[in-house]
Formats: C-alpha cells, sequence, structure tokens
C-alpha cells in the first residue's frame, strides 16, 4: 500500500495575492492611466492616483523613469516586499520607491518580476535615503575592431560631456565612463552617481582620436533617492 500525503498551499497568504488584493482593493473603480509599453515583453500602467504596476517578462531588470498618478511619497514595493507599521511609522522589507511632485518615480522591476505600487503601501519613513547611487550602464552596440565604448554625460561622474577618458586612445585625460565588453555585443561599465538627480548621457565609440556619438537626444534618467541605491540602464546604440 502506498501512503500519499497532501500537503495543503494557503496561497492566499503569498506576497503575491495578499498584497496583490490588497492593491485591487485600493484601485477599485479607477480607470487605467498612464500606459506604457516598450512594445513587447514589459508593460505598466496606472489606476488613476491609487495604483501603479508594472510587468517585465523579459530576462533583464528594468530600470526606467515611469510618469505615474500617484501623489509625491514613498512607496513599499508590494510585490517585493510587505509594508510593516510600527512605533516609527510604516517602512517596507523590500524596496521602496520615492514619487516626485510631478508623479514620477525612478524603479526597477526584476527580471520577470513585477513592481506594485499604491496608497494603502505609502509608508512614512520608506526606504533608507541614498548618498549616492551605483548605476551600471548595459548599451548594446556593434564595434569594429580597436573599437569602443564610454559614456559620458552632464554629470562629473560621467566626463561632463568629454568622450576622453584616462589614457585610452592616445593619452587623453578625463572621465569618460568606459564599458566592457566581456558580454559582447552588450558593453557594461559602473558609475557612481548623485542619488535622486536626473541625469543626460550618450554612448560614444572611439578608437584612437576617432570619437562617434550616438545621435541625438541625449538619454535622461532619473537615479533613485532611496533604497535600494543600486540601479540597471539598459539601452541600444542609436
Amino acid at each position: 500500500m502506498q501512503l500519499v500525503i497532501a500537503t495543503e498551499q494557503c496561497e492566499h497568504r503569498a506576497r503575491t495575492t495578499a498584497n496583490l488584493v490588497a492593491l485591487r482593493n485600493a484601485a477599485s473603480g479607477t480607470g487605467v492611466t498612464n500606459w506604457w509599453t516598450n512594445g513587447g515583453d514589459q508593460i505598466a500602467f496606472g489606476r488613476g492616483s491609487a495604483a501603479y504596476v508594472a510587468f517585465n517578462r523579459s530576462d533583464g531588470a528594468l530600470t526606467r523613469t515611469f510618469q505615474t498618478g500617484l501623489p509625491a511619497g514613498t512607496y513599499c514595493d508590494v510585490a517585493n516586499g510587505d509594508p510593516v507599521t510600527g512605533s516609527g511609522g510604516t517602512s517596507c522589507t523590500g524596496p521602496a520607491y520615492a514619487v516626485d511632485a510631478s508623479g514620477a518615480v525612478t524603479a526597477t522591476v526584476p527580471a520577470n518580476g513585477v513592481l506594485a505600487l499604491h496608497a494603502g503601501a505609502r509608508t512614512s519613513g520608506g526606504g533608507t535615503a541614498c548618498g549616492s547611487v551605483t548605476v551600471t550602464f548595459e548599451a548594446q552596440a556593434t564595434t569594429y575592431w580597436g573599437q569602443n565604448v564610454f559614456v559620458t554625460g552632464n554629470t562629473a561622474a560621467l566626463g561632463d560631456w568629454s568622450p576622453a577618458d584616462e589614457g585610452v586612445g592616445g593619452g587623453e585625460t578625463g572621465t569618460a565612463v568606459p564599458l566592457s565588453p566581456a558580454t559582447y555585443p552588450v558593453w557594461r561599465g559602473t558609475a557612481t552617481l548623485p542619488a535622486g538627480t536626473a541625469v543626460q548621457y550618450k554612448y560614444v565609440k572611439k578608437d584612437g582620436a576617432a570619437v562617434v556619438w550616438e545621435s541625438d537626444p541625449n538619454r535622461t534618467r532619473t537615479t533613485p533617492s532611496t533604497t535600494p541605491c543600486t540601479a540597471t540602464w539598459t539601452d541600444t546604440w542609436r
């Protein structure tokens, strides 16, 4: 005789169920607003001033500035953490994101994951404020042998729009950030940038003194102001 023991799974207790039911309740009666899609496997939308969600079905994290309808404040990402109310107010066991006065929020949606913010999970303390943010730049760019890719922009950490780099390609001096071709055709590199700041940047290709800039307009993203104090900005050369 074979003994089979059934194990009950209380799925209603799972974060992806319980927290998103709370989001649904908060968004009840509101319409869809601020729709966004990358045209493929990433979408995001709001529910009036009550909630905002983003879905990422790709194999890489999605970091961008989303336009929400939420009031300014800090919100717990209830898809990846739990709001906790204590004597010091409400905090979050996972990432918390600051929505600015215009309703914009810079956030990261995990690979094959979800971002979920709603008015019922607005924190008083929120995530810990960042002094600086480590940004990983990922640029898909094809090059020929001897050509390298850099990122430069409107901050000192990105070279203040100088395409020069530290001693590469003829001994120039400057602070453009070199990107590694280890995962070619995706070039990667990191820079430490100020938190909660709109950053303009572009990628350049260099072969010695020959510099090729990607086309206008400048790319613009905003660094997170609260934990996690990291971001990955993924782009394709244009």
